[in-house]
């Protein structure tokens, strides 16, 4: 192997800190983390209804910190979340991190991610 190669490879190799978004995800700010290209490929090979579930328990972040919001056992709770704008945002948020577009349930809420804005916190 040659010296340029290898300084080459070592230059491309190298450990990159992730860019992030701070997006409000139903009257909260996280922040979101980007995908690694393990994550990317793996959502390209099952883009299953797991997927925002996935991304949210394993990229979404209390702000300013490696402290990740959710866990394995949130997943129930994260399923019955209503679907809206704060899906569009996170979907968003993906897109800009990946420059990829995130599938998300239903192309129609893309279409009107403009109007939808987040969803509104419940009230009791």
């Amino acid at each position: 192997m040659s010296t340029t190669r290898d300084a080459l490879r070592a230059e491309l190799l190298k450990t990159r800190p992730p860019t992030s978004k701070l997006i409000t995800f139903f009257g909260q700010q996280i922040e979101i983390k980007q995908l690694t290209l393990e994550a990317v490929l793996d959502v390209g090979a099952n883009p299953d209804q797991r997927g925002l579930i996935n991304v949210l328990l394993q990229y979404a972040y209390v702000p300013g910190t490696n402290e990740k919001i959710f866990e394995e056992g949130d997943i129930d709770s994260l399923k019955q979340l209503p679907f809206g704008g704060d899906f569009v945002a996170l979907t968003d948020a993906i897109t800009e991190l990946t420059s990829l577009n995130f599938p998300t349930p239903g192309d129609a809420s893309k279409q009107t991610a403009s109007s939808a804005g987040p969803s509104p916190s419940p009230t009791t």
